[in-house]
Parts: C-alpha cells; sequence; structure tokens
C-alpha cells in the first residue's frame, strides 16, 4: 500500500489528515514554501560572501558564482518537481532513487544524508547560532566580559548543543510544532535581509554615503591562481549558500494537498531565494570593499550596518546591530530546525524499508512524528560537531569548523543531486505510463545542461582538494556494505522479498 494513502484514523482537525504510516498531513502552502526559503537561506547568505570573496579574489568571478550556482538551482527544481508530486511521500529522494536505480543506492543516500549531511548541516548552522547569541550577551552586559573576551572551544560546543537537543525536542512533539518555528524563523530572515538591502538605497535617499564605485571594484590576493579554480573554489560555497531547495521533498508525506503545493513551494520559494540573495549581495559589495567582507565572517551584517550607520549616530547603529543579531540567531535556528524536520523524514522511510532499522521507520503514537528519527538525528549531529572541534583543538590548528562542516555537505549532496536528476530521464523510459502531474520541460537537454555543469563542478573540487572530496566519498560508500548487514540481519523470508524489490 502506499505510504500516501489515506489512513481510516480520525484526524485531528478537519484539514489534518494521517497516512497509514502514521504521520500526519498538516502543513499548507505557507508553511510549505517557509520550509524551501528556510532550509536555504540560514548561515550562507551571511559567510559565504567573504569565503567567495577569499577564494576569488574579485567580485566578477564571485558574481558569475552566484548567478550560475542560481541558473543550476532552477534546472534542479524543475527535475525535482516531477519526481515530487509523482511520489509525495516522506524521505524525498530516497524515494525517488529507490524507484529509479534500486534500494543499495537509495540506501547510500540515506546513510550519507542522515549520517553526514544533514549532521554536518546542523552543527555548521549551530556555530552560527552561538556566534548570534555571544553578541546578543556582549551587547545586553557590555561591563560583564573582559575586553576582548571570546568563547572558549568548549562553551562553544557546550551551547550548541544544548540548542540543538532544545531544538530536536520541540520537533519530536509535532510537525506542526517545528513547521511554526520555521514559518516564524524564515519570514523574520526575510524582512531582516530586505531591510537590510535596502539599507544603502535609504541611506543615499538621505544624503548619507551608501554604495560607492570604489567598493565594487575592490579586489583581493585570492587564495585560488587559475581561473577555473577560482570560479570553483567560490561556487562550493554559494552552492552551500544555495544548498536545500529541494526541502520540501523529504517531508511531501506531511503536505496537504501535495501535487499542488508541492509545486507551488518549489516555483514560489526559488523565486523569494533568488531575488533575496541578488539584492542583499549587491547591498554587500557595494557598501563594502571586497577585503572588509572577507574579514567581517560571521558578523557581516553587523561590520555593514556600522560601517554605514556610524558615521550618521553611533547608538542608531548600535541598535541596529543588537536588532540584526537577534535576527540572525532566529535565522540561524530556523536552520537546526529544518534540518531535524528534513533528516529524520530520510531515515523514518529508511526504515520503513529496512527491517533491521525499522525503529527509524515508526511515527509517534502520540506526537505522529518520527521521533526516534529525530532523537538520533540530534545524537548524530552533535557527535558529528565535537568530532570535527575535536579534531581541530587536538591538532592545534586554526581550523574553521564551518569550513570543514559546509565542504562536506557541498561535495556529497552534489553527487545525490546529479543522480537525481538523470532519475527523471531513467523513470520516463522506466515508467513511461506513471501519471505526471507536472512534467520537465526541455527534456532531456535540460537535465543534461545540469549533470554535465555538475560534473565539471565535481571534477574540479576534486582536482583542488581531493583529500577532502575523496573522504567525503568514501564516508559515502562506506554505507554500501553496511547496507548488505543489514538486509542479511533480517529474517530471510523479509531479506528474500526486500532484495526481490531492489
Amino acid at each position: 500500500m502506499s505510504s500516501s494513502s489515506e489512513s481510516t484514523s480520525v484526524p485531528a482537525s478537519a484539514s489534518e489528515t494521517l497516512t497509514t504510516s502514521g504521520l500526519v498531513r498538516a502543513l499548507g502552502p505557507g508553511m510549505a514554501i517557509a520550509m524551501v526559503v528556510g532550509n536555504v537561506i540560514g548561515t550562507g547568505i551571511f559567510t559565504t560572501p567573504g569565503l567567495a570573496s577569499d577564494a576569488a579574489g574579485s567580485l566578477d568571478i564571485v558574481t558569475a558564482a552566484w548567478i550560475v550556482g542560481g541558473i543550476t538551482c532552477i534546472l534542479g527544481a524543475l527535475c525535482f518537481a516531477e519526481l515530487a508530486v509523482m511520489f509525495p511521500q516522506a524521505g524525498g529522494l530516497y524515494v525517488y532513487l529507490k524507484v529509479a536505480y534500486g534500494r543499495p543506492v537509495a540506501f547510500l543516500f540515506g546513510w550519507s544524508e542522515f549520517v553526514f549531511g544533514r549532521p554536518a548541516s546542523i552543527g555548521a548552522y549551530s556555530i552560527g547560532l552561538v556566534s548570534q547569541l555571544f553578541l546578543i550577551y556582549k551587547y545586553a552586559f557590555p561591563a560583564s566580559l573582559p575586553e576582548n573576551y571570546s568563547l572558549s572551544l568548549f562553551e562553544t560546543m557546550l551551547i550548541a548543543v544544548i540548542a540543538i537537543t532544545a531544538i530536536a525536542f520541540v520537533n519530536v512533539r509535532g510537525v506542526l510544532w517545528g513547521g511554526r518555528i520555521q514559518g516564524i524563523a524564515t519570514w523574520v530572515k526575510c524582512l531582516f535581509l530586505v531591510l537590510l538591502a535596502a539599507l544603502p538605497v535609504v541611506l543615499m535617499a538621505r544624503g548619507h554615503v551608501g554604495y560607492t564605485q570604489d567598493n565594487f571594484a575592490s579586489t583581493l590576493i585570492p587564495t585560488e591562481t587559475t581561473l577555473s579554480a577560482k570560479f570553483a573554489a567560490a561556487l562550493v560555497f554559494v552552492l552551500w549558500a544555495y544548498n536545500g531547495w529541494h526541502g520540501i521533498c523529504p517531508i511531501a508525506e506531511e503536505v496537504r494537498n501535495p501535487r499542488r503545493n508541492i509545486l507551488i513551494a518549489l516555483g514560489v520559494g526559488m523565486g523569494i531565494i533568488l531575488l533575496i540573495y541578488g539584492i542583499v549581495n549587491v547591498s554587500y559589495h557595494g557598501s563594502m570593499t571586497m577585503e572588509e567582507i572577507r574579514h567581517a565572517g560571521f558578523t557581516l551584517p553587523q561590520v555593514m550596518v556600522e560601517k554605514l550607520l556610524n558615521p550618521v549616530s553611533p547608538k542608531l547603529s548600535q541598535i541596529a546591530s543588537l536588532l540584526i543579531t537577534i535576527s540572525l540567531a532566529v535565522s540561524f535556528v530556523g536552520g537546526i530546525n529544518v534540518n531535524l524536520m528534513n533528516g529524520p523524514r530520510v531515515a523514518f522511510a529508511v526504515g520503513r524499508d529496512i527491517p533491521a532499522l525499522n525503529v527509524l521507520g515508526r511515527a509517534h503514537s502520540r506526537f505522529h512524528t518520527p521521533a526516534a528519527g529525530i532523537a538520533f538525528q540530534a545524537v548524530m549531529a552533535i557527535l558529528c560537531l565535537l568530532s570535527v572541534a575535536g579534531y581541530a583543538a587536538l591538532e592545534n590548528k586554526d581550523l574553521s569548523v564551518f569550513r570543514i562542516l559546509t565542504g562536506y555537505v557541498v561535495y556529497s549532496a552534489s553527487f545525490f543531486y546529479m543522480l537525481t536528476v538523470a532519475a527523471v530521464v531513467v523513470l520516463r523510459r522506466k515508467m513511461p505510463d506513471a501519471e505526471r502531474p507536472f512534467r520537465t520541460p526541455f527534456l532531456p537537454w535540460l537535465p543534461t545542461a545540469y549533470l554535465l555543469f555538475n560534473a565539471w563542478f565535481l571534477w574540479e573540487v576534486f582536482w583542488n582538494d581531493w583529500i577532502k572530496a575523496t573522504v567525503s566519498l568514501g564516508l559515502s560508500l562506506v554505507g554500501l556494505p553496511l547496507y548488505y548487514c543489514l538486509i542479511h540481519l533480517a529474517p530471510k523470508s523479509v531479506s528474500t522479498e526486500n532484495s526481490r524489490n531492489s
């Protein structure tokens, strides 16, 4: 029986319906859009402009990376849309890969996503959250800390672990709780980014300094040497900022009227993301030099506002910086939240397929959420965060936890995105008569363009950072022997059926 079929159970309300798997269709179009936008706009737009500038050295290469990254995501979204409305089930890419290539390939994605990809994303967001909470404390209680005091690695990790645990608890309590957090966080961050982008224009209208031509023309010495290496290195960080545009897919089984609302979420969500990213990048590069953007780090919005408002009113600048910091903290909470919503739904789909992992495939009898998957996802995120931080501490290196975590996410995700886009073509041949409420246009040229570009990107990444790329690929492939071990743990009759279906 399809996992998206309606259950005979009495729903919680007229607008909510329980599926046969025990999940509840409770998310409307507004929350679905918030899932797409909120899954993308997190740490990326605040941190990657500096990292991309550091790698590229000039605005033209950085701009090209943002444009090409946006086009790539649009092409991917058009392909994912066909699959999402064909299979509106929990798990998203896991389901599509399973139907197209079989269960072993799908399990590799589920393994990579649940054990490494999502934990790395949650870890990166939690680091961003801690940095903003510390700034809020410094603004509120400036006299309580010694001059130039900064959080130790232990303090940072402790606060991050507490934050992850608290948000995981909220998500266990119900998908609507997680959806409401996501809705609030998404619209707060969107409003903040629009106001941030408008600030230089408003100041110029009132006769103050806003954009300057010198800022747009500024350069710095890049970390990369060749043009292709500069572009690829910048693109790694840009694609991290765009990563998550398919965020509605894993929770499709909990979306009301999924065939309509998933398309709305992908279309409207991508439009909002591209618009906001465009105007915010213009504001960053018009009001600050490349060197200033590089050195701003996690505090890029605050540095920009202080530079623009300090000459006008130092007090107003301080108030604006505090409001920005609060908005960023809310944004990072949303980033953690959306990953704790999406990742466990992939594990939920895996648990329904593999008997040895069936604890992950059960919905909570009271809260109708994949409670075990959420708990395990939080634990994996904490372990990922602590292991990377521990490595940095033991090696006594000035390593950026954020750089390590984002690098893995982009490397591993790009490969599975390529397989999913190719699945559109595979399923057109494998299931030609299947109902397709939405059909990807310009087949096979559109998927081909996506695949060729990403193949070049992965090669550039491997060529310029082969150690990290190899580790990412190796961690993903470890899931293959694990899959066959788990299959053999199941009763013989079940294993035979599974192998037949895979």
